[in-house]
């Protein structure tokens, strides 16, 4: 699988996304399909101005806000060999599965979500740790 590089308009961080994928902005938001596949992933930033991004909390925020329990035990914790935090979560909401990924580094926060109205295949799953793996502020 060949890839492409996105780096963020405000130069905060970038990552590798397949190349045959497309990319289409809206409200601000960068979202990333396979034109073959169902599935989109929508990529936000933000920079706290004077605190550390909290990943954990950041989750906590979006899913209150989607009105999803929070539950500790289903979520995944990660930390890459940069000292990025990376905090996922799956759900089923609006017959959509879910996959929401808090990623920080220092005061940068990305939430991405990748959501589909079908089954998200093991070849998905794959691509899709891909690309946040390569995931670089």
């Amino acid at each position: 699988m060949n890839f492409k590089t996105f780096e963020s308009p405000q130069k905060w961080f970038r990552f590798e996304y397949p190349a045959n994928w497309e990319i289409l902005v809206v409200e601000g938001i960068p979202a990333f399909f396979d034109p073959e596949d169902s599935g989109v992933l929508q990529i936000n930033s933000l920079e706290h101005k004077e605190k550390e991004a909290d990943s954990e909390q950041e989750l906590i925020n979006y899913l209150k806000i989607q009105e999803i329990e929070y539950n500790e035990d289903l979520v995944a914790r990660f930390q890459n060999k940069q000292g990025t935090q990376i905090v996922s979560c799956e759900f089923m909401k609006d017959d959509r599965h879910w996959c929401v990924y808090s990623i920080s580094n220092g005061k940068r926060l990305i939430l991405a979500t990748f959501n589909t109205d079908g089954k998200i295949t093991d070849s998905m799953y794959i691509t899709l740790t891909k690309i946040l793996s390569s995931i670089r502020f």
